[in-house]
């Protein structure tokens, strides 16, 4: 057997091995437009940039995230929140109508119904446990059965309170190894106004269009838009390409306000804290609302204008890839060797 044929069949096997069983396979993104947020490692927010979340005495610097991850371009739309909710009502025991308050889902008896032209709107009106239901449910592949939606990235049975202390059980955060969350406080503030290219060392823009002047109607959906009632109201998602954050997001400045799954416990709350959102700036004059606000956390009851985005990890590097990175060059040299037999075996480094 000559020494090509056995160079050959040694690659061949490397692809057969590293094919089957050792290629990490990229998690489905389900039709969800997720981007990359880099620059792993960036600072905080200091005491001269916004957003800096003026609670306590001095306030909290957010915006600091060691890790890539990824973030929806826009939020949640009622079309992908109305898949989910059809999917999980068979398995929720509550009130079908706490799923989906939003005007636009309708319960129609067995099911929810969504006129077409609605399906493209930023969801609102939910729930932070059914956000985290549904990233259970992504995160379980969209199984048809009750455990995709109890577990996987949150575990939905702490979801309740202790009634002697009245405090939640919850720990407020996704698993490790979830494939989709709720973004944190400091993952939402970063992937809308932190810039690695601010002024030639980094920093955070005022506003989430990569820009520190006042948005104007032009620039984001802050303000009642031309149309019907309900266009004025919600609107679709992507409205205003141009108003986009340094990573390319968009409606950080509208469409729906934002859960995050960051808690704020306080003693001076005698309900145990907040958890912190977005405001809905269709719901405000002022873009600077951005700041973020926070909602009661007990009771976990929906919020009429509470919509969210979903994280997701950045997919690994294949193996394969890695591991041919390696065997090709070997291989070639190989071949090179065994061309040259009467002058001796030269290998090249290169």
């Amino acid at each position: 057997m000559g020494r090509g044929f056995r160079d050959r069949a040694a690659f061949l096997l490397a692809l057969t091995i590293f094919g089957t069983g050792s290629v990490a396979k990229a998690q489905p993104d389900y039709g969800l437009d997720f981007v990359t947020i880099g620059d792993p490692g960036n600072r905080n927010t200091n005491n001269g940039e916004a957003p800096l979340l003026p609670f306590g005495p001095l306030g909290r610097h957010v915006g600091a995230v060691d890790y890539e991850y990824r973030l929806m371009r826009n939020e949640v739309t009622m079309g992908q929140y109305t898949e989910f909710v059809n999917a999980y009502i068979p398995h929720y025991s509550g009130n079908p109508q706490d799923l989906a308050v939003d005007s636009l889902i309708v319960w129609n008896g067995s099911s929810f119904d969504l006129a077409p032209e609605h399906e493209n709107y930023a969801v609102r009106g939910t729930a932070f446990p059914f956000a985290a239901a549904m990233c259970n449910w992504l995160h379980n592949g969209k199984a048809a059965e009750a455990w995709a939606f109890e577990d996987g990235a949150y575990d939905m049975s702490l979801f309740t309170f202790d009634p002697d202390t009245g405090q939640p059980n919850d720990t407020h955060v996704h698993r490790p190894g979830a494939k989709y969350w709720i973004p944190s406080i400091d993952e939402w503030i970063k992937g809308m106004h932190w810039d690695p290219a601010k002024d030639g060392v980094g920093g955070y823009w005022q506003y989430p269009d990569s820009g520190d002047e006042l948005m104007t109607p032009e620039e984001t959906d802050a303000y009642p838009q031309p149309g019907d009632f309900l266009e004025q109201i919600y609107g679709p998602v992507g409205l205003f390409p141009d108003s986009q954050s340094p990573w390319g997001l968009l409606g950080g400045a509208g469409g729906a306000g934002e859960w995050t799954e960051t808690v704020w416990l306080d003693p001076l709350f005698s309900d145990g804290g907040r958890r912190f959102y977005r405001p809905s700036e269709r719901d405000d004059t002022d873009p600077t609302a951005a700041l973020l606000g926070r909602t009661p956390i007990p009771g976990y009851t929906w919020e009429p204008f509470h919509g969210f985005r979903l994280a997701s990890p950045v997919p690994a590097p294949s193996v394969l890839i890695v591991t041919l990175v390696g065997v090709v060059p070997q291989f070639q040299r190989r071949r090179e060797c065994s061309r040259d037999t009467k002058a001796g075996c030269r290998v090249s480094s290169s």
